[in-house]
């Protein structure tokens, strides 16, 4: 494993002039460049136009009234040698209305503060699709390293296998090996070679998906720098989930806040100027203009306690919060346990592996000296040397697994 991680690390070093991205470089990248990243932006706008217009609640309200109207009966006054006339039938209103609040009990304040928490879960609602991102950053990164090593192990045996051709065509020359084993040999070469096209091909469509999801291009896997992991030792979770549920609670407190208040008192100046027919003396048959101010209170005294059943509906809802908080801790400890046991099996595994190699190669060699002196065929000693590549092959699968069974667990852990 050291070796595999020690191979990428001066891969890294000689990638000069290009970016070179390490795993915590791309959460980072996929943090700042992700399309959905604009909502968080979004998100901060509207809390600071909607904290306006609930500030606005502050300032004088004026409204414009004008009204025009017909009505089919009016005032009179049948007072004998009167000189009294009512109102016209056809009557006219223009009215500039000013209201002020004085005393909130303090509403405004808390609509602000609602709405501050409000936004804050919202936040955190993006925070927890961004992290999802992290497992599949891991799948992909980890991705591009198994192809790479895959490339590298038919290089390798590529490598040997050119070797292997010279000795044997100097064999068939010298007639101790039939000619049907250069064949043989030569097309297992063209085999490999149409292998590692395959893997380069995957390799680069993981690259490229890889750059979607970060941002940025990278377009070589020499601009990734793979570093050994170690799984965090620290107990407690650090989930965006958790900080979500808690905002939620927070939401529902503030929600209640404002409920309790709507029922206390508030007090309104007003001011109201106008020019109508009639005015305010009605006896008076003319246009004219008028002003009155004022104070008005409001303050509901009983509502069959709507209010407190609102507020103690509220209290369901936070503990439902509670209960899906729980829940959730609860499986993501389940999910770490499954990962513990898969680190562990998977140690278990590539230690197999490793004498599983040994043996493979034993059996490598000593079919290759047969193939030399002529007593097997090529088809043999190619059967053992693909046996032999495939148990190297499954165990860099199985250390790639390892990785990401680490980095796993510290993302489903929160770090």
């Amino acid at each position: 494993m050291k070796k595999l991680i020690l191979i990428f690390i001066f891969s890294s070093i000689v990638a000069q002039g290009q970016d070179v991205f390490s795993l915590d470089d791309c959460y980072d990248l996929a943090a700042e460049n992700y399309p959905l990243v604009k909502q968080k932006t979004l998100l901060e706008n509207q809390l600071s136009t909607e904290t306006e217009v609930i500030d606005s609640e502050k300032l004088p309200q004026i409204s414009l009234l004008s009204r025009a109207s017909y009505q089919s009966d009016v005032i009179n006054f049948p007072l004998p040698n009167s000189t009294l006339q009512g109102p016209n039938k056809d009557q006219y209103r223009n009215e500039l209305q000013i209201n002020q609040l004085i005393y909130g009990s303090g509403v405004i304040d808390a609509k602000s503060t609602l709405l501050q928490k409000t936004n804050q879960a919202e936040q955190l609602a993006v925070d927890i699709r961004l992290y999802q991102l992290k497992q599949r950053i891991n799948q992909v990164y980890f991705s591009i390293l198994l192809h790479q090593e895959k490339i590298e192990l038919q290089a390798r045996r590529n490598q040997q296998l050119q070797q292997q051709l010279r000795e044997v065509k100097s064999g068939v020359d010298n007639g101790v090996i039939v000619a049907s084993a250069q064949d043989a040999i030569q097309a297992e070469l063209l085999k490999i070679q149409q292998e590692t096209t395959g893997l380069e091909g995957n390799q680069q469509y993981l690259l490229k998906a890889l750059s979607s999801l970060i941002g940025v291009k990278v377009s070589d896997v020499n601009q990734l720098h793979f570093s050994e992991i170690e799984i965090t030792n620290k107990s407690s979770l650090q989930r965006p989930e958790l900080n979500f549920f808690q905002a939620k609670k927070e939401e529902l407190t503030a929600n209640q806040n404002l409920i309790s208040k709507e029922t206390l008192p508030q007090l309104n100046a007003f001011a109201n100027a106008g020019y109508s027919n009639p005015g305010l003396n009605m006896l008076d048959n003319q246009f004219q203009e008028y002003v009155f101010v004022g104070l008005q209170l409001n303050w509901k005294l009983f509502d069959w306690s709507a209010n407190k059943n609102k507020r103690k509906s509220l209290d369901f809802k936070k503990e439902e919060l509670s209960v899906e908080a729980e829940t959730f801790q609860l499986k993501t400890r389940t999910e770490l346990d499954e990962q513990l046991q898969k680190i562990k099996s998977l140690k278990q595994i590539i230690e197999d592996d490793d004498t599983i190699i040994q043996l493979r190669q034993k059996v490598m060699e000593a079919t290759y000296s047969q193939l030399i002196n002529g007593s097997i065929t090529a088809s043999t000693f190619l059967a053992e040397q693909t046996q032999f590549y495939e148990s190297e092959s499954s165990k860099l699968i199985h250390q790639i697994e390892l990785m990401l069974a680490k980095q796993n667990y510290n993302t489903i852990k929160g770090y």
